[in-house]
Formats: structure tokens, C-alpha cells, sequence
């Protein structure tokens, strides 16, 4: 490919990879709340100051559950559902619509820690298909190739600096549930 071709090329799969790399990243590292408290929050505590880590770590998480909001992923932020216990327990209360004792069972079929669990592993079959959305076509486009759109020495794109560095996002990070880092060793471990 040569220059206006190649230009056009980098720039669309610029725009596929921000469409689908970032939601990924955002899923991974900001709204997956193990992953989260893990890892995100404090590695911005060792390059934030005060009152900064404090301020930004969840202005990002903010927003980045913001971007990925319309995936409704929401069993992945265990905080949230936490929250809404807390909210449901609080008005029950306030209501005074408690549960009588005689109606309580004395062992509950599931526990709250249970659901959180099923949420997150009946999620985790929706992330692998984002994830193969993402990583399927740069495996084609990659195809044996040094470089994504050339396999000339020295000819890397723009392209190549974002796909690597939000692949090093998805891979470098150690965190509690590693599943795109996970799916990118399984099916594509070149």
C-alpha cells in the first residue's frame, strides 16, 4: 500500500480500534471492581499526588463507565450492586416493610456473594465476544505480516503504536480477573 491508500487504511482501523479496544480496556481495568481496587487504583496512587488520588481515580472510572454503559455490563461493578442492596435495605427499612422472622428461612439458597459471581461469570461469555470482535480481525489483518499494514522493515503506522499500546493495556496490568489477557494468550498466543 502506498500513500493516500495507506493513509486511509491507518485511518480507518484507527477508528475500529478506539471503537473496540477502548470499551475493552475500560471494562478490564475501571469498571470490573476487583480489578479496580486491585490493580487501576493503585497504580494511580504511586504516580498521583495527594489530593489527586483522591480526585482522578474515580473521575476516570466515572467515565469510563460512562463510555461502556450502552454494553450493560453492570454485573462486573460490584460496588454498584452493593450499593443497591444497601439502598433496597435502607428503604425497607425507612418503609417499615421489613420480612416478619417466621417467613425467613433459616438457610438461604443463595447469598449475596454467590449472585455477584454468577453475574460476572455469565458476563464473562459476552466479554470473550467483544474480545474475539477485537482481536479476530487484527489477527487477520496481522496475518504472518512484522507490521499490521506492511511487512517492510522500519514501515511501522500510527496504527501499529495504538494497537500495541492498548494491547500492552490488556496484557501488562496484573489483575484479579485477567480475562482479556487471558483470551489473548488461549486463542492468539503469537
Amino acid at each position: 500500500m502506498q500513500g493516500k491508500t495507506l493513509i486511509t487504511h491507518v485511518f480507518s482501523y484507527i477508528s475500529f480500534l478506539e471503537t473496540h479496544a477502548q470499551p475493552l480496556i475500560d471494562l478490564n481495568l475501571y469498571v470490573s471492581s476487583e480489578n479496580y481496587h486491585a490493580s487501576t487504583r493503585p497504580a494511580y496512587s504511586l504516580i498521583l499526588h495527594w489530593p489527586n488520588t483522591w480526585l482522578l481515580p474515580p473521575q476516570r472510572r466515572a467515565a469510563a463507565k460512562a463510555r461502556t454503559d450502552h454494553l450493560k455490563f453492570s454485573s462486573l461493578d460490584l460496588d454498584t450492586v452493593d450499593q443497591d442492596e444497601d439502598a433496597i435495605q435502607k428503604s425497607q427499612f425507612a418503609a417499615g416493610t421489613e420480612i416478619p422472622k417466621r417467613l425467613i428461612r433459616s438457610t438461604p439458597r443463595t447469598t449475596a456473594s454467590l449472585a455477584k459471581k454468577k453475574g460476572q461469570h455469565a458476563a464473562r461469555f459476552r466479554l470473550d465476544r467483544l474480545a474475539e470482535g477485537l482481536l479476530g480481525p487484527l489477527n487477520d489483518l496481522l496475518k504472518g505480516k512484522q507490521y499490521l499494514l506492511s511487512d517492510e522493515e522500519k514501515r511501522m503506522t500510527s496504527l501499529d503504536c495504538l494497537a500495541l499500546g492498548y494491547l500492552a493495556l490488556a496484557m501488562v496490568p496484573e489483575v484479579p480477573q485477567p480475562w482479556l489477557s487471558n483470551k489473548m494468550k488461549q486463542k492468539y498466543p503469537d
